[in-house]
């Protein structure tokens, strides 16, 4: 198998990267506040889109996964990020699902808020409930809701009053990713 250029990639390990037929697109979003300078990535999705559109997959990678990372030891993965930034978080990506990475798009709590709000907010599915005093700070009913930037990004990151944590977390992402994509085509 060959990227859709022709050309085989490989890892700094030797192992060859296949992209498959599409574009692999790595999805970040920094835990950053305003005027903080590193941060960890909260937010970890990788996005493929086969070449002939017909359809976008996302897959989650729950930010405490314990990875190899290059040259740093086996870690948190988000901690890639705050190691080495995008390059290293889509090394070690690229390095641990041998898929190439063709694009990185990241964003912050502001961008995130900014982001839905220029779309004029999502409609999202919510697998479970989840109230306000959790760390998201916004209460979510199972079901349909419909967010502005600020609820949206409560909705995302809420993952201590929710049955898997994390992988919950990323679930909520995902139909985050969804509803946004959605808007914005």
């Amino acid at each position: 198998p060959t990227q859709e250029d022709g050309q085989e990639g490989t890892t700094s390990e030797g192992t060859k990267l296949v992209s498959g037929r599409g574009t692999n697109y790595l999805v970040i979003g920094s835990d950053a506040r305003p005027g903080e300078s590193a941060s960890r990535a909260d937010v970890i999705q990788l996005v493929h889109v086969p070449a002939d559109s017909s359809g976008v997959y996302l897959v989650h990678f729950p930010r405490d996964l314990y990875v190899p990372i290059p040259g740093k030891g086996e870690d948190k993965i988000n901690a890639a990020y705050a190691y080495g930034g995008a390059p290293l978080l889509v090394r070690t990506i690229q390095d641990l699902v041998g898929v190439k990475i063709d694009h990185v798009a990241k964003t912050d709590f502001e961008g995130f808020k900014q982001m839905t709000d220029a779309v004029g907010g999502v409609r999202v599915y919510a697998e479970e409930a989840s109230g306000s005093s959790g760390n998201g700070g916004v209460a979510i009913t199972k079901g349909w809701n419909d967010l502005d930037g600020e609820q949206a990004l409560g909705f995302v990151r809420e993952r201590y009053q929710l049955s898997e944590g994390d992988i919950s977390r990323g679930q909520r992402q995902q139909a985050w990713m969804k509803a946004i994509m959605t808007k914005a085509l």
